[in-house]
């Protein structure tokens, strides 16, 4: 499998309106690091690992996301667009997605986070254990702002 045939799901999802419609803080994906938002940084990162295919699967109004959809196809990215309907978690977002996607090998990332790792390496492996699923996860010694997950031996997921 060629990673250039690996299709990127990146699930944005703006933070929750208070009562009042407010939100008291912009998306973590529009924080700027280094001149370029997070988002930005996240599609350079997919791009150079070869990834083409895009979909960014967010709640965030057109206006948020269109400059990285046209800055994703400048740089060669076949980019498309998946309104959700409402703010939502990780796994509600892929429910909602995974019908245009079954019958394809693709990778989800959180538009929270950078999380570099070497996707073809991930997809060898993921090969290579004739997984259903395969999940990269970075050891941190402080967890306390994080869900934890436990593997065993093998590297599964207990």
């Amino acid at each position: 499998m060629k990673i250039d045939k690996l299709h990127a799901l990146l699930v944005v999802i703006s933070p929750r309106p208070t009562p009042t419609g407010q939100t008291n803080r912009i998306p973590h994906s529009s924080v700027p690091i280094v001149g370029e938002t997070l988002l930005h940084h996240q599609i350079v990162y997919l791009r150079n690992q070869g990834i083409t295919k895009l979909t960014l699967l967010t709640n965030s109004p057109p206006r948020m996301v269109e400059k990285s959809l046209s800055f994703a196809a400048e740089i060669g990215m076949k980019p498309r667009w998946f309104r959700l309907a409402e703010p939502c978690g990780i796994s509600e977002a892929l429910r909602s997605v995974l019908p245009l996607v079954y019958d394809e090998l693709f990778v989800v990332l959180s538009g929270n986070t950078l999380f570099p790792c070497d996707l073809s390496i991930l997809t060898k492996l993921h090969h290579a254990q004739r997984a259903s699923a395969t999940i990269a996860l970075k050891f941190l010694a402080e967890t306390s702002r994080y869900r934890t997950m436990v593997i065993d031996s093998h590297r599964r997921v207990t």
